[in-house]
């Protein structure tokens, strides 16, 4: 049998071929953990099987619920398979209260502040920009790029043309219908273990050749939202408590990974 090969390596997982299938790649799930876009680096171990875990919690969810997603099973501890995905290269964020980069987007909203109907985001993939928030305008015809960390007006950092709005409004329509979804879904099954779902990241692919079919691809972790036990924030378990521990200490690291044990063995009983 053939040997799979490393076809890519990002901060907290690996891509990995499939030996048996070229239309298959293995997710591999690492013990590193980062905050500031790398900035901050340590390594806890044990995170990548509880990252792994929860990320096939969350897609055998979806999948239960009719999602169509890039899985298609769990491969060991560390690792599961894939569908080979042409990932968009888009951020897409759902926002249930108001927290992290919204805050200082819209200074004038309450943290906390919860909205009726989902928020929204996109935010275009790019480091070396910093991941701008993305606008679409289609009365104007432009997408516009905002700074995501300093407020809206202030914020602008370039805005493209909109040649053909009549093409991408339905594209970003379904997409939003799509993030929608998702969330409903699992601020659905967090509810039932008493947990609100803050905000959640997701990122979506298309899989297929002749019908591209966009999926929720790449992982849902526990770097992925913020969820609150009981609606209270200092009860906070997901990574968040890494990016604003002051310091990174060993006491910091090892409440971090109490946190990921505690989301895996909850997320173990989301299709109950």
């Amino acid at each position: 049998m053939a040997e799979r090969t490393k076809l890519n390596e990002g901060k907290t997982k690996i891509i990995w071929s499939d030996p048996k299938r070229t239309d298959r790649v293995i997710i591999q799930s690492k013990d590193d953990i980062t905050a500031g876009n790398g900035a901050r680096h340590d390594l806890i171990e044990g995170k990548g099987a509880l990252s792994n875990s929860t990320t096939c919690d969350c897609f055998e969810l979806l999948e239960s619920k009719n999602m169509l997603t890039h899985f298609a099973g769990r491969v060991d501890k560390t690792s599961f398979l894939a569908k080979r995905a042409d990932m968009i290269l888009i951020e897409c964020v759902a926002r249930r209260r108001a927290a992290g980069s919204y805050l200082k987007r819209n200074q004038n909203v309450d943290s906390g502040a919860r909205f009726s109907d989902l928020e929204i985001e996109f935010y275009f993939k790019d480091n070396d920009m910093g991941d701008p928030l993305m606008v679409h305008d289609f009365v104007r015809r432009r997408i516009m790029l905002f700074n995501a960390g300093v407020p809206l007006n202030a914020g602008l950092i370039s805005e493209l043309p909109l040649e053909e709005p009549h093409k991408l409004y339905p594209r970003i329509s379904k997409l939003r219908h799509f993030v929608e979804r998702v969330f409903s879904i699992i601020e659905t099954a967090w509810a039932y273990q008493k947990v609100e779902l803050i905000d959640l990241k997701i990122e979506c692919g298309f899989v297929g050749t002749s019908y591209p079919e966009i999926v929720v691809a790449d992982v849902i972790d526990n770097d992925s939202w913020r969820i609150w036990p009981w609606g209270d924030k200092s009860q906070e378990k997901s990574k968040q408590v890494y990016r604003d521990a002051p310091k990174v200490t060993p006491e910091v690291l090892a409440q971090v990974r109490a946190n990921y044990a505690w989301v895996a063995e909850r997320t173990a009983k989301f299709l109950e």
